[in-house]
């Protein structure tokens, strides 16, 4: 995880539900977190490609990226 603990959890606090996953974003990048069967989560970085596509719409539609950060993330660029 390339976050401080203390931005991890601001990410994870902000995140949006994609299955049983979390996904943040932070500084253009996104990560997702994974539950550990034990009331923790896991997170780490992940390419936009990666993330549901609903998911980075709901990250659009609240302001979190711009069309062109949107349009960068599902390209993978």
């Amino acid at each position: 995880m390339d976050l401080s603990d203390s931005k991890a959890q601001e990410v994870l606090n902000n995140s949006i539900q994609g299955g049983k996953q979390q996904y943040g974003i932070s500084d253009g990048k996104v990560y997702e977190f994974q539950p550990d069967n034990a009331g923790g989560w896991h997170g780490y970085p992940i390419p936009g490609t990666e993330a549901p596509p609903k998911v980075l719409r709901e990250f659009l539609a609240r302001g979190d990226i711009s069309k062109a950060e949107y349009n960068k993330l599902i390209k993978g660029k």
